[in-house]
């Protein structure tokens, strides 16, 4: 499967509105970042560990309040991203063979269409500024 058809069942899929229904909560939230840093050393996911830091930075500073000039779309697509990646039966169930090959196409189509936001979040986090 090609990783513009991963991107086509993604998008169609429910895991947006999965990340609507959970966005207005910090605690969830949290919690998906905690485990996508538990996941972020798997074998698999190597290649594409710094952008799932940076999510779970953005998604972490927007739950604590840190970080409040975000954008909701933003927040949704990430977090309906990490949401795809700490699910281990997803297009691909991450046990197989090359079972992270769907959650890396996910994370860097995410991230290449958010590259604007997520720019402004880190020179913002990295002035230590809260916008």
């Amino acid at each position: 499967m090609h990783t513009h058809n991963f991107i086509q069942r993604f998008i169609r899929s429910n895991w947006i509105t999965r990340a609507k229904a959970i966005i207005s909560d910090p605690a969830k939230l949290r919690q998906i970042v905690q485990l996508v840093s538990s996941m972020a050393g798997k074998g698999g996911l190597r290649s594409v560990r710094a952008k799932l830091r940076l999510f779970a930075d953005y998604v972490r500073d927007i739950a604590s309040g840190r970080y409040k000039g975000y954008s909701t779309t933003s927040l949704i697509l990430i977090v309906a991203a990490l949401l795809y990646v700490v699910t281990p039966m997803d297009f691909i169930p991450d046990f197989l063979p090359a079972g992270f090959i769907d959650d890396v196409s996910i994370v860097v189509w995410a991230f290449r269409k958010l590259k604007k936001e997520l720019d402004t979040y880190e020179q913002k986090r990295d002035k230590n500024v809260t916008p």
